[in-house]
């Protein structure tokens, strides 16, 4: 599954505060916000969303990976 491009726009916000985050708990507390805002754009979406992941906190983790890989 990929992410829309509405998605990933909710998610860079979170990117920069990934990266700055200095141990685990941060950065666990970060994955969990951002898993937190794109289930709730999803839920706001009018043309419904695509279905999302069940383990939404990972495919987070492995985006914000890529985007660090491609973009920083």
């Amino acid at each position: 599954m990929t992410f829309t491009e509405d998605y990933a726009a909710v998610l860079l916000p979170f990117v920069e505060e990934y990266k700055k985050s200095k141990n685990g708990n941060a950065r666990k507390a970060i994955v969990q916000n951002a898993a937190d805002a794109v289930s709730k754009s999803g839920d706001l979406r009018e043309d419904g969303a695509e279905d999302l992941p069940k383990d939404l906190k990972t495919v987070c983790y492995f985006s914000f990976k890529v985007f660090l890989y491609l973009f920083m």
